[in-house]
């Protein structure tokens, strides 16, 4: 008898079941609202763009507003000089509040130097607010400590580098490994806010590690993905004030 053979069928590509297509998130999507739907509080920080300069940015503060009125800010300053403003330029605002972003646009009704300089803007008719995820990152150059290891304070504080920061999590650049994959520390730095410096202690948990050549080339470092958790209140306020701040710088 013949021995048995085993049918091998071609693949055929046309008959196979396409494969599953992995859906990007939705961008997020502009919504109108009023100015006062805002909520914003006097002293938050916004930014003011001439139309006519895409690459010029001021940097106001809020002292209030009259309802359908006008909006009343400080007067820019650069390097310790109050800017001229004149009456009739127009602007688009840019401000952080939340979690989300919003823009619009004014023009100057009044330029005032009593008491202090400041300025009335148009009364905007509507503001475009865009939602930001917490997941989106901000590339930085921040050096931060790791004093506290799954809840045991080191002798010497671990020194890294925060290379890469999100309103959820971090991304930590060290010489060597800070600690396990699952593990729980504290990450120690210093952010810029409204108010100036300050330094906040985030509580994290390692999520990845990975080796990667050193930016000299001439070793290797280690990067840690951590996940921020339980974060103090106050914390999480300074962290998303200085995380707004400066997305509005590259905006």
């Amino acid at each position: 008898m013949c021995p048995a053979w085993t049918q091998i069928r071609k693949h055929d590509p046309a008959k196979s079941p396409p494969a599953p297509v992995r859906e990007a998130a939705p961008e997020p999507q502009a919504e109108e609202i009023s100015f006062a739907a805002i909520k914003l509080a006097v002293g938050d920080a916004l930014q003011m763009q001439p139309v006519a300069d895409n690459h010029l940015r001021y940097y106001v503060s809020l002292i209030g507003y009259a309802e359908k009125r006008s909006v009343l800010v400080t007067a820019p300053v650069v390097d310790g000089h109050v800017q001229l403003i004149r009456e009739g330029q127009p602007f688009v605002l840019r401000v952080f509040s939340g979690r989300n972003a919003y823009a619009f646009d004014a023009s100057v009704l009044k330029s005032c130097g009593a008491p202090f300089p400041y300025l009335h803007l148009s009364y905007p008719k509507s503001v475009q607010a865009i939602p930001v995820r917490s997941e989106q990152r901000l590339k930085v150059n921040l050096i931060a400590a790791v004093p506290e290891v799954e809840g045991r304070v080191v002798a010497e504080p671990l020194a890294c580098l925060v290379v890469d920061l999100s309103l959820s999590g971090a991304m930590i650049s060290a010489p060597r490994r800070l600690a396990g994959v699952g593990h729980r520390f504290k990450l120690s730095l210093r952010i810029t806010v409204n108010q100036g410096p300050v330094y906040v202690a985030l509580p994290c948990v390692l999520r990845n590690l990975r080796e990667a050549p050193s930016p000299d080339g001439r070793g290797t470092i280690m990067n840690h993905g951590v996940q921020f958790t339980e974060l103090d209140p106050k914390d999480q306020l300074l962290l998303e004030n200085f995380i707004f701040r400066s997305m509005l710088a590259e905006m």
